[in-house]
């Protein structure tokens, strides 16, 4: 069973205003609390205006961190000519500040809270990163620092070593001067919150880090000069033996490292038993064995650890496209944390008598979203005193200017109790409804569900937050209120469950937010048409016309033949009315669409009188 919450709400409203406290403020001149993130964001709109010395410096260092995080199309906003990551802008734009700001406030991950978290956590990694990788340049961290800022903390991060016995017994010996201090400091980080894990390697390089290849680890002595003498040879084993421990280290951390360190062990297994035995018969085709492009049947030492070093120069220049051309250009820790709970949400606005713009929401957790996952159970408490089917879902919906201000928030509140003990647990879908808009705006949604007890007297205890969610829907536009032009609602989605019913205000269907759907779904739609124009006879006449279109995947073979492709149908109705508002239901029979793939359904309203047209589109996924 699903209702609005009525009771509690003193206690809910306390939640919500403690979670909105901001530690760590200081005191502004005016004497009122000022966040680091207010300042920060007063000396970004204050570009182009006179500033001190100290923050112009300050301005400069600002910028230079903040074009690691910023896409490409805001830098070239902000700042005309060249302006790389990491670097401070030569020439701004006369509206810079403007831009950043708008940027920052679309950026907020959080709606229902007073403040950015995004901007916060940045500034604080910007921190960090100016305290633990220092270094003397535009932005005052090294590329360690660089990269913590775009992306936090690693998953995991290590050093390689040069310590192990086998190699010290190799390459710290006479008649080649090699010593610890010529492998260089360096840090290996993996980040696996990407779609595949990426990594990092960063050498000392000059007094700090840089981003570096795996040929950068070793000591400048051992990357080249393998020549067939003696001396180079010798030189050849100790760099096969730095090579071996290298990789054994890295294929551990990566699978990218594995095949070059089968085929290093390989060749240094064979070279070692040779040694032992006095066998000097050619080697194994190691290299074929391990995936390497080379094959040879006799190699030198200084031939294959040449072989070895260039096939992974070139392999690690790939992996660095793949990683620089797939990862994002930033990613944030907020919700790193948090469970996510799944929500399907869909939105349509419909126009007022009094001009302005209501924006319905629909929506609803996917099935089974509301279950606590294994390891939410695993980390709770052991004597938990809260009922595992009772919650309280909070929707807050804030309403935004075109630059991203906050003009309305709203909060509706929905109890949840009873609910089935299946795994695939789902509620009803809800709505919630925002109005007053009149131009473009955005909208954006926040949901928080807490565990909850419901007391004998009827009221709601709330307890821990256990999931969040959260929605944008960016750059809606006002309906027309001018009745001369012809206007239509969005199309909102239905189940129909009675037919005979849906003329009493909706009853016998419900709103559907989700994506999914089934041939035998009773899928419908309801629409609003508005400023129909009168004919001769006092009467509108307006034709509907309903097009499904598929793209269904077909086999090569029919799409040469062309067979494959969209498949589409379309039905027209003619109707009069004597209101100039029409309100219409569609019933669409999904029967004849089974298969996978893409559907999309286009309304179209014809006035007959005007000859004015307007259409709305809605799009699924087809189901088998």
């Amino acid at each position: 069973m699903l209702c609005v919450l009525m009771t509690g709400v003193p206690v809910f409203a306390q939640a919500i205003d403690s979670a909105a406290e901001r530690p760590g403020t200081v005191l502004a001149p005016n004497g009122e609390k000022a966040t680091d993130a207010e300042k920060y964001l007063d000396l970004l709109v204050r570009i182009g205006t006179p500033l001190s010395p100290e923050e112009a410096s300050g301005l400069q260092k600002y910028l230079a961190q903040l074009a690691l995080i910023l896409p490409a199309q805001v830098r070239n906003q902000v700042a005309t000519g060249d302006w790389e990551a990491g670097t401070a802008p030569a020439r701004l734009a006369a509206d810079a500040g403007e831009v950043l700001l708008l940027w920052w406030r679309s950026q907020d991950p959080l709606p229902a809270s007073a403040s950015n978290e995004r901007l916060e956590e940045h500034l604080r990694r910007v921190e960090h990163a100016e305290t633990i990788y220092s270094a003397d340049n535009a932005s005052g961290f090294d590329d360690r620092g660089k990269i913590y800022v775009r992306y936090g903390e690693p998953t995991r991060q290590k050093e390689i070593t040069f310590t192990d016995p086998k190699l010290i017994d190799t390459v710290y010996q006479p008649g080649l001067s090699v010593s610890p201090s010529d492998f260089p400091d360096n840090a290996f980080w993996i980040y696996r919150d990407f779609s595949g894990t990426v990594y990092y390697i960063f050498v000392e390089k000059d007094g700090y880090f840089r981003q570096a290849e795996t040929l950068d680890l070793l000591p400048r002595k051992l990357q080249n000069g393998f020549s067939s003498g003696r001396l180079g040879q010798v030189r050849a084993q100790m760099t096969l033996a730095v090579l071996r421990s290298v990789y054994r280290q890295l294929a551990v951390e990566h699978p990218d490292f594995g095949a070059r360190y089968d085929a290093i062990d390989n060749f240094a297994s064979i070279q070692e038993v040779e040694q032992m035995v006095g066998d000097e018969r050619p080697g194994s085709n190691i290299l074929e064995d391990t995936g390497f492009e080379a094959t040879v049947f006799d190699l030198s030492p200084g031939d294959f650890v040449q072989t070895i070093i260039g096939q992974g120069h070139s392999e690690d220049g790939q992996a660095i496209w793949k990683r620089e051309s797939t990862r994002p250009q930033q990613v944030t820790g907020v919700f790193r944390d948090r469970s996510l709970m799944p929500v399907s949400v869909r939105t349509a606005r419909f126009l007022d008598d009094d001009g302005s713009t209501r924006t319905e929401i629909y929506w609803g957790p996917q099935p089974g979203g509301l279950r606590f996952s294994r390891k939410q159970k695993e980390e709770g408490p052991s004597a938990d005193p809260w009922s595992p089917n009772e919650f309280v879902i909070t929707l807050t919906a804030v309403q935004q200017s075109l630059d991203y201000q906050s003009l309305a928030a709203s909060q509706k509140p929905y109890l949840i109790t009873d609910l089935p003990s299946v795994q695939d647990a789902a509620i009803p879908a809800q709505t919630m409804t925002v109005v007053g808009d009149t131009g473009r705006y955005h909208l954006a949604l926040q949901w928080d569900q807490y565990r909850a007890l419901l007391r004998e007297a009827g009221e709601v205890q709330l307890g821990p937050q256990v999931q969040i969610a959260t929605h944008r829907v960016d750059s809606l536009l006002a309906l027309n209120p001018d009745e001369r032009r012809l206007e239509m609602s969005d199309l909102k989605p239905l189940v129909i469950r009675d037919v005979t019913a849906l003329a009493d205000n909706q009853k016998g269907a419900e709103a559907y937010p989700h994506r999914d759907i089934w041939s035998d779904l009773p899928l419908g739609f309801y629409f609003e048409v508005y400023h129909l124009t009168f004919g001769a006879d006092d009467q509108a006449h307006y034709t509907v016309t309903y097009e499904i279109v598929r793209d269904k995947e077909r086999s090569s073979l029919l799409r040469f033949l062309g067979r494959g492709g969209e498949e589409r149908t379309s039905v027209s109705t003619t109707y009069t009315g004597t209101s100039r508002t029409a309100r219409e239901y569609i019933l669409l029979d999904l029967s004849e669409w089974e298969g996978q793939g893409e559907l999309k359904v286009r309304v179209r309203v014809k006035d007959e009188t005007t000859g004015q047209q307007i259409s709305r589109v809605l799009s699924f996924m087809m189901n088998p």
